[in-house]
This record gives C-alpha cells, structure tokens and sequence, in this order.
C-alpha cells in the first residue's frame, strides 16, 4: 500500500493542469489511506492528499467527463473546490469511509487553514458538528479529533459562536463506558478552556458535567503554581507542535 501511494504521489507531481480529472480517481485511495494500520503508509497518505491539494491550488481544469461514468461541466482547480471533492467522501456507504474522510479534512484543514475562505471553513465546521452526534463511535472519534485540530488551528472567533452546541454534542461522549472516550473529551475540553477561558466553556455546559470543567480548572492552576509553568506563547506552540507530530498517527490518535 505504501509503495503504491508513493507512486500516486510522484504521478501527481508531474500532473498536468489540463488532466486534474485523475485527482478524482485517486482521492479514495488516498483517504482510506490515512486509516492503514502502517504509519509509514498513513504518512503516505497524508502527504499525497496534501500534494493534491497543492496541485490544485496551482490552478487548472477538472474535466470529469473525461472519466467513465461521469457526465459533470469542467469546474476551474482551487484549494476550495478540492474541498469539496474531498467531502464527497463523507456521503460514503460505510461508516469507515465517512470515518476517513473526516480525518482527510482534519489533516487538509490544518494544512490549508489560511487557504480557506471563512464560508468554507463555518460550512466545514457545520457538518462536522453533525457527525459528532454519529451513533457510530468511530465517526464520532474522528470528529472529536476533528474539534481538536480546528481548536487548536483556527481563531477563537471562527469557533466562539459555536460553543453553545458543540460543547453539550461532545459531553455526551464524556459519558462513554471506553475510556478513551472520556480521555479524548476531556483533552479537547482543556484546550477550549485555554482559547476560550473557563468562565466562557463552563457556561456552555451542561450542569451535571460542571465538575469536569472545574476539574480542569484546578490540574491548570497547578500547573501554573508549578515547575511547568508556561507562557501562553510558549503553550500554544506547545500544543501546535503536538497536533504535527501526531499526524502521523492520525487514526489511532483521534
């Protein structure tokens, strides 16, 4: 698999502008890729569909009516319009394709964040607020992981408004009997306490999980008191350097 995805890679370099249709062919394979057991080749996978998205931000026509199958108009190559090819995914006929692809717009989201306009991105976090409340538990942790790229990537006012629904759709898998539930929660619980302050996060949330948020509060007033005590500069790229490095296990992280 990796070997194969290698390959796609370099085809993809060498893509012309003019044949940006194979993009479309090879973007499944690409995004089932970040769910491989082997990190070498969920590495793989994440750099190719980062090298797609390049590619298409490049400029270019997708021509699908060059592919079997397919009776689509041209549309011009972008960032955005790459996007939208990769959340076709999401309409997938299994829970572990839908669950791929949320991985695959965390990954692109973190990569291209600056690349994005705020439509985009407030129409990319809408649905994704819908797939936190997925019964599937593996859609549901990949949106968690979702949550906790755009809290750490994105600006506090792009996510602040969203607060009064998200924070009571990810409480409800704070009560998960999987533990890892509950530590994945928890985690992104602490990184809305540091963008958004505690007052703002305990007001959205509700009663009967306060003690949560209050827990929070007191191991970071510890750590404050403490030999770890960090600037808020030195925190977030702390963090941010976290997210990269556990990229590369993506799946088995989120």
């Amino acid at each position: 698999m990796q070997d194969r995805i290698l390959a796609l890679q370099q085809i993809v370099h060498v893509l012309p502008t003019e044949s940006l249709h194979l993009i479309t062919t090879i973007l499944p394979e690409a995004i089932i890729g970040t769910k491989e057991a082997n990190q070498n080749a969920r590495e793989a996978a994440y750099d190719l569909l980062i090298t797609m998205g390049r590619k298409m931000q490049q400029g270019g026509t997708i021509d699908n009516t060059l592919l079997d199958g397919m009776d689509l108009e041209s549309k011009t190559a972008s960032v955005e319009e790459y996007f939208l090819m990769v959340s076709a995914g999401l309409g997938g006929s299994t829970q572990h394709m839908v669950s791929a692809t949320i991985t695959a717009l965390s990954r692109l989201l973190y990569e291209f964040k600056y690349d994005l306009s705020d439509q985009v991105v407030n129409d990319l976090i809408s649905t994704m607020e819908i797939f936190l409340t997925s019964k599937s538990r593996e859609i549901a942790r990949s949106a968690i992981g979702f949550f906790k790229v755009a809290v750490v990537s994105l600006p506090k006012r792009t996510l602040e408004s969203r607060l009064a629904n998200l924070v009571p759709n990810l409480m409800v898998w704070s009560h998960e009997a999987k533990g890892h539930f509950r530590v994945k929660v928890k985690g992104l619980m602490d990184r809305m306490v540091r963008k958004f302050g505690y007052e703002t996060v305990l007001r959205y949330t509700p009663e009967e999980d306060h003690k949560l948020v209050n827990n929070i509060r007191k191991t970071r007033e510890r750590k404050r008191r403490g030999k770890a005590k960090l600037s808020e500069d030195d925190e977030h790229e702390e963090e941010t350097l976290k997210v990269i490095i556990l990229f590369a296990l993506f799946s088995k992280v989120f």
